[in-house]
């Protein structure tokens, strides 16, 4: 039967016809026309904030330049103080001198300590000055009022083993300071910087209370969210740093900037948000329709769209599929009703062609047995044959009987064929057990053993019939073989492409048996012929079934 809903599969899906979803689309536009705008806003508004930071990097760079410049001056002139003084000043010469009576030595030693205190009164950045005979290992040292671990700075210096002439940055304690030790004739040497009251006077230059100021000895490791800016001292391993938190610097952007730069997140974050409403407002209901057409192609007739729309143009939609699925529902019990009434007029037509054929072999038999002198025997045997038959077939109006009572029909059959064909037939059977509980329509398989006696028997001759039939998980399959006279290549070729006339008559109870068979069971059955001439024919028939037992 032709299912009505199948005019509606180019609606659902066509492959040849395949079209971009409407999703796609909407997400096209959007980054088409959306995206670019919010895309641009979001660059310029990164460059902005790129050259702010740029702003406040060159600020913090100006005053660590200076610093650093002033660092540098300084520790020159403190290098070249000490240097002079050494060679040029009659008490050091006087210190290192061996001999020297302890008088005058210590009077030596208290005169350079007043020229270092001298000469830290005229110090804005020097912290300190030590001196170290070699000889005796006095330290002569003066600090000034920023230092407080005045014992701390001398222990160190007269431990340190390490005088390699350069400035150090040196961690005593709470304090950080920037020293010098250097060896020169018979002295050790230098000077001292109080770092932590230079980062004290540093950070009262800045704007930030997130501002860090540092003193490192090579590049300090850096931060993504914060701005830093450094400077390299020219004439020591020294580098003087300063950062400020990043979030404490945009602060300073304006009111109407920092709304701007915010509308335009919102708008990339508007997108997705955007991009759902349509899909809640558009797709969603064109799935919705699409689903229902798909539900009704799936066999689900009584299919409606029970949800509410959100626009009154998708709600119009659904009301008038749910009335379509009703008027297609009618008009497809009604064409229902028409093509079983059309089924059962086939079929019964297709009966009445394979009764008169059977009825017309079998007097066309009598006949002949009633010339015969010996063949009244016979004939009683095919009246009884004829008896079974009859009631067989008209005890009742279903289309379908237990295959077991065609099988018993099927021997008797032979048993006649025989008579007119002594030595020329011989048959054998391999049944499943589960087969004889199948039904079948009455002489379905009986007009293919018959159509073998009629086509390939002949006297002189001895055909062997194999009829075979088999049950497996739901499929039903019957094997009539024959090693008779066969078929010719067009025949099978017309038999299997169902290229046969209406008005042709080679066959027809073999026609006639598979019409039945495609109607009963529907496209799934299968009925193929297999042949060659003068080896013999093989008639297979396929079709599902599911077995159920029932009591007779």
């Amino acid at each position: 039967m032709r299912n009505p809903f199948n005019s509606l599969k180019p609606l659902i899906s066509n492959p040849l016809i395949s079209k971009p979803h409407i999703t796609v689309k909407i997400l096209l536009l959007m980054l088409l026309f959306v995206v670019p705008l919010n895309v641009i806003s979001i660059l310029s508004s990164l460059e902005f904030f790129r050259y702010y930071a740029a702003q406040v990097e060159t600020g913090l760079k100006n005053i660590t330049d200076v610093y650093i410049n002033t660092l540098d001056y300084h520790t020159e002139r403190a290098d070249l103080y000490l240097y002079e003084m050494l060679n040029n000043s009659q008490e050091c010469a006087i210190l290192e001198r061996q001999g020297v009576l302890p008088y005058e030595y210590e009077n030596a030693k208290y005169q350079c300590y007043n020229i270092l205190s001298a000469q830290m009164e005229q110090e804005e950045v020097i912290s300190g000055y030590f001196l170290i005979p070699k000889r005796t290992g006095d330290c002569i040292m003066t600090l000034d009022g920023t230092l407080g671990n005045g014992p701390e700075i001398k222990e160190y210096i007269t431990g340190t083993k390490e005088c390699d002439n350069l400035w150090h940055v040196v961690q005593l304690g709470d304090e950080c300071v920037l020293l010098r030790t250097a060896s020169e004739k018979n002295f050790y040497y230098g000077a001292v910087i109080s770092l932590t009251s230079q980062q004290k006077e540093i950070e009262e230059l800045g704007n930030y209370s997130s501002q860090r100021v540092s003193f490192t000895e090579g590049l300090p490791d850096t931060e993504r969210n914060r701005i830093q800016a450094l400077s390299k001292s020219r004439r020591m391993n020294l580098v003087l740093t300063m950062d400020v938190s990043r979030s404490e610097c945009y602060k300073g952007i304006s009111f109407w900037n920092r709304i701007l730069i915010a509308f335009t997140f919102i708008f990339i974050l508007a997108v997705p948000v955007i991009y759902t409403y349509m899909k809640k407002l558009i797709v969603r209901p064109l799935n919705r329709l699409n689903q229902g057409f798909c539900e009704i192609e799936s066999g689900n007739r009584h299919y409606t769209v029970e949800d509410k729309a959100e626009t009154r143009e998708f709600q119009d939609a659904y009301d008038s599929f749910n009335r379509m699925v009703g008027s297609m529902e009618s008009l497809r019990l009604d064409n229902i009703e028409k093509e079983l009434d059309k089924k059962k007029l086939e079929l019964d037509n297709l009966k009445l062609q394979i009764r008169p054929h059977f009825l017309l072999n079998t007097f066309n038999l009598m006949y002949y047995l009633l010339r015969s002198p010996d063949g009244t025997g016979e004939v009683r045997k095919l009246i009884l044959y004829l008896s079974d038959y009859f009631r067989y077939l008209f005890r009742s109006d279903r289309d379908v009987e237990l295959f077991d009572k065609e099988l018993t029909l099927i021997e008797g059959y032979v048993e006649v064929a025989k008579i007119r064909y002594p030595n020329g037939l011989d048959i054998s059977y391999d049944i499943d057990p589960e087969v004889r509980l199948i039904r079948v329509p009455p002489l379905l398989i009986h007009n293919f053993v018959e159509n073998v006696v009629k086509h390939a028997l002949s006297v002189g001759k001895c055909v062997h019939i194999l009829l075979t039939a088999h049950y497996e998980e739901g499929w039903v399959q019957f094997e009539i073989s024959d090693d008779g006279n066969g078929m010719s290549q067009e025949q099978v070729r017309k038999i299997n492409e169902r290229l046969w006339e209406q008005e042709e008559t080679d066959h027809m109870g073999i026609r006639n048996a598979i019409r039945r068979i495609e109607y009963l069971y529907g496209p799934a059955a299968r009925v193929r012929v297999r042949s060659q001439t003068e080896e013999g024919t093989t008639f297979t028939i396929t079709f599902p079934y599911e077995l159920e037992v029932e009591e007779e």
